[in-house]
């Protein structure tokens, strides 16, 4: 399902729940999933389905693979950075989200952006591989020291270790798709074929995760017609400003707001 901002993605996926759960479904059956905490949890308050079936990858990984230690939150970020600051390697150093206030200097977190890039994407770029090399050989032994996990590492794991959704739902439904990154996409295809439905929901136009290798290609993949809904009417916007806003979109970014 595609549709520009305003035009009811939420309530849609509001509506599909209610309309399964009359046709024999229950809220348990459900899994939703979106991009980021803010959104699922915004998705969590629109939704009535138990709040602990909605959540992101990340933590649906983190769930199924037993609540790992994770090598990014406070404790073991600071003792990473500890390290790192001593063997003058700024650009290994972690900060909290992309703001931190003990590590202001620029280059801070650089490598360990690298190495998720590398990983997200299929680990398919030989100059990121050697660019992050060394960086990564101190990592893994960091995390192997700590017994700790990164976030990258809860997908990855979660493709080899969970073969089916955790929550085991009937039905797995995934907003904000166009910046699911093709590790994601790949945990994505791997749990809709333990399920019986799966909805797949976002906006090509609105894709803004690139630099983590995040892209819209496979929300705009050919499917049946049967299987595809376009949302094209936004409750947000009066319709002179949308229809300049897609014109304007279409100058620039072509297919994405034609699909």
């Amino acid at each position: 399902m595609i549709g520009p901002p305003g035009t009811g993605k939420t309530n849609f996926i509001r509506q599909q729940v209610v309309k399964w759960c009359g046709e024999g479904y229950s809220p348990n059956d459900f899994v939703l999933s979106s991009l980021t905490r803010a959104a699922a949890a915004e998705l969590r308050g629109r939704v009535d389905v138990p709040s602990n079936q909605v959540a992101t990858l990340h933590s649906l990984c983190f769930r199924g693979l037993g609540a790992p230690p994770i090598a990014e939150t406070k404790e073991l970020r600071a003792e990473w950075n500890e390290e790192a600051i001593g063997k003058g390697m700024l650009a290994w150093t972690i900060p909290k989200d992309r703001v931190d206030d003990e590590i202001e200097e620029e280059g801070a977190g650089l490598r360990l952006a690298d190495y998720n890039l590398w990983r997200t994407t299929g680990r398919l770029n030989p100059m990121l591989e050697e660019k992050t090399k060394e960086f990564a050989l101190a990592w893994e032994d960091f995390k192997l020291r700590t017994q700790s996990m990164d976030f990258t590492d809860l997908l990855e794991k979660g493709l080899v270790e969970l073969a089916s959704c955790p929550g085991d739902p009937a039905i797995l439904m995934v907003d904000e798709a166009q910046d699911l990154t093709p590790l994601q996409w790949d945990l994505i295809h791997q749990w809709g074929a333990h399920v019986e439905r799966v909805v797949i929901a976002g906006d090509p136009a609105q894709a803004i995760y690139g630099f983590i290798g995040a892209g819209p290609e496979e929300l705009l993949a050919p499917i049946p017609t049967e299987h595809y809904r376009l949302l094209g009417r936004s409750y947000r916007l009066p319709s002179g400003v949308q229809s300049y806003a897609e014109r304007w979109l279409g100058q620039h970014s072509g297919d994405l707001c034609n699909a």
